[in-house]
């Protein structure tokens, strides 16, 4: 099963160091707490999307079962969210940086070492408002991503069968 919560705190560590935001201004989308000051990104990590079929895999296990794992490619699609200035650095300019990084080879590089891969990313959205009447500036982009996704059960399983069919001694040996 995929790890959300280690999927999303690897999506932080990539925001932070593209962006030079610290871990007290990366954070969850919707988590509870004070709002940072200054500038601050959050990410979400949206439901999953199967690509394709899974592969399974057949094991013998223990006490005449067998382990049966399913494994397959799912995407995932990371909001993130950038608001506030910051001096000379905008929502739009943090958004660009994250963009771009796509191309970086240390950026290919540490999202390999993760095992995630990079598929695309949407434009940005400009969704700025006002705020207890103040200008928030605020940038959105979807990042999408994808990841193998591993499963298993464990089924019993008949494992051999003796016996006369017909008359006929036989015996069938259904182990892996």
């Amino acid at each position: 099963m995929i790890n959300f919560i280690e999927l999303r705190n690897d999506l932080k560590s990539w925001v932070r160091n593209t962006t030079g935001l610290d871990s007290r201004h990366v954070i969850n989308q919707n988590s509870k707490g004070v709002t940072p000051t200054g500038q601050y990104a959050t990410v979400r990590v949206m439901d999953p999307m199967r690509i394709g079929s899974d592969t399974k895999e057949y094991a013998n296990a223990d006490n005449d079962t067998v382990d049966i794992s399913y494994i397959g490619l799912v995407k995932i699609m990371v909001s993130i969210n950038i608001y506030r200035e910051n001096g000379n650095i905008t929502p739009l300019s943090q958004m660009a940086k994250l963009k771009a990084s796509f191309d970086r080879v240390t950026t290919q590089d540490y999202f390999r070492s993760k095992n995630i891969g990079i598929i695309d990313s949407s434009e940005s959205r400009d969704l700025s408002s006002v705020f207890n009447d103040a200008w928030i500036e605020r940038r959105q982009t979807d990042f999408f991503f994808y990841v193998e996704d591993t499963d298993t059960e464990n089924v019993t399983a008949i494992m051999k069968v003796d016996g006369k069919g017909f008359g006929i001694p036989y015996e069938v040996d259904a182990s892996l």
